[in-house]
């Protein structure tokens, strides 16, 4: 049994967390990490009739030898976090570390050009962002946006996901908790524990999102 049947119905079921919310709406953006992140963005801000999504650029730093796993994470606004058990165990060197770093970034510069009339405002004084992602495994990539986007001033960081690993959840319930400098809090439908987690489980239709589907997603819904 699934919980989602895709991104679209996470979405969906994901707005029905926020009916009670008193905030105004006007004081509220809605902001994906995408490329995954913005189908569910879409659906929860037309679910809350707010007309506009934004995105928000950050990815994981990869290893030298293989795209499907990472050490860190880097955003657009150049902050990093690093997997402190791989370095200090040697599996990557610190020219390395730089070498990946500065990959990573300039890859986001170049998605920046991508997203330019949908990227997330510089001044977010009195707003609370809804950042979304399909799902945190690690959660390091989402940890590594939060600790940029509070340098714009949000009233508030929610962090609202349609599933995650229990420990990465209790992860940012006791950063939100301990942080003095983040007002933060996660919502999250489907929490699950265990050694093996993957977010496409929670899916029974799952497919990789590409940038020009999102990137035209987010021009029919910000234009409409």
């Amino acid at each position: 049994m699934y919980p989602f049947t895709d991104r679209t119905d996470a979405g969906r079921k994901l707005s029905s967390l926020f009916t009670k919310e008193t905030k105004p709406l006007s004081d509220m953006i809605i902001c994906a990490i995408p490329n995954g992140g913005v189908p569910i963005a879409i659906s929860l801000a037309e679910s809350l009739n707010i007309n506009r999504v934004y995105v928000y650029l950050a990815r994981k730093i990869q290893f030298p030898w293989t795209t499907e796993a990472g050490f860190g994470a880097v955003t657009i606004d150049g902050d990093t976090i690093y997997n402190q058990i791989f370095i200090q165990t040697g599996y990557i060197n610190q020219n390395a570390i730089e070498k990946q770093t500065e990959k990573a970034l300039q890859e986001l510069k170049k998605r920046a050009e991508v997203f330019e009339k949908h990227l997330l405002p510089a001044n977010l004084k009195n707003k609370e962002i809804f950042l979304i992602d399909d799902g945190l495994a690690s959660g390091i990539t989402m940890k590594t946006a939060i600790m940029s986007i509070v340098k714009r001033n949000p009233n508030r960081i929610t962090v609202a996901v349609p599933t995650a690993h229990a420990r990465t959840v209790q992860h940012f319930e006791q950063l939100a908790n301990e942080s003095s400098d983040i007002n933060l809090r996660i919502i999250c439908l489907d929490i699950r524990a265990g050694k093996s987690f993957a977010v496409a489980d929670a899916y029974k239709y799952w497919k990789d999102e590409n940038s020009e589907e999102v990137l035209q997603l987010l021009d029919t819904y910000n234009n409409n």
